[in-house]
């Protein structure tokens, strides 16, 4: 469950944009060795599959490295551009491809690398995921992560803020996780003072006429 949190942060999972860290990353390349031309986001910061969507589909070379397509040309009659026939209708936009990479020299005395452009260090840190995803609207909804602002406020305890963070992910022991987890029987589910329901989170914390009032 932890490690399908982490995979949900990354993918955006609740957020508007749900691409929100692949579109913080950018390629700085330098020998081009292993950096790919069409995938990764090297040029202006975004992938070339994804500006000329057209060259991409008809290129037959898809994984070939900046540093391989650099080494062959990419003028428009080189080697650089492998098509399965002649490109017609799409000289246009390899005219414009071509354009964006004439001022690209590859350097060759270091080696390629990721870039975190949410912090001027370009380094990745948490605090600067943390913030950028707390100032992002949650999906469908116009209002900010100010639920979970509470979290890193230094005036709490530090096993208060770790019981709010587990009840938020839903990593209190209740009830009926204890029963998930063939700790209590099925009639032991129940709510200690018979409210009628099984105990999990909700009931507890909130709904519960006994302890929700606590």
């Amino acid at each position: 469950m932890w490690w399908q949190t982490i995979l949900d942060v990354r993918d955006g999972v609740g957020q508007i944009d749900s691409g929100w860290m692949l579109d913080n990353i950018t390629r700085r390349v330098g020998d081009g060795m292993s950096t790919l031309f069409w995938v990764d986001p090297w040029l202006e910061g975004k992938p070339l599959c994804n500006i000329f969507t057209c060259l991409y589909e008809l290129a037959e070379n898809k994984l070939d490295t900046v540093a391989k397509l650099f080494t062959r040309g990419w003028g428009v009659n080189v080697e650089a551009w492998k098509w399965p026939r002649r490109l017609f209708a799409w000289e246009e936009l390899l005219g414009e491809c071509i354009g964006r990479l004439s001022n690209f020299f590859i350097q060759g005395d270091r080696a390629d690398s990721w870039i975190w452009t949410l912090h001027d260090s370009n380094c990745y840190s948490v605090s600067s995921a943390y913030y950028f995803l707390t100032d992002m609207e949650v999906d469908g909804q116009h209002q900010h992560h100010n639920n979970y602002r509470f979290l890193w406020l230094k005036a709490v305890p530090l096993k208060v803020l770790i019981f709010a963070w587990r009840l938020f992910l839903n990593w209190i022991l209740t009830r009926d996780k204890l029963f998930h987890r063939k700790v209590l029987l099925v009639s032991e589910q129940g709510c200690i003072v018979n409210y009628g329901f099984n105990e999990d989170r909700d009931h507890l914390f909130l709904t519960c006429g006994f302890f929700g009032g606590v």
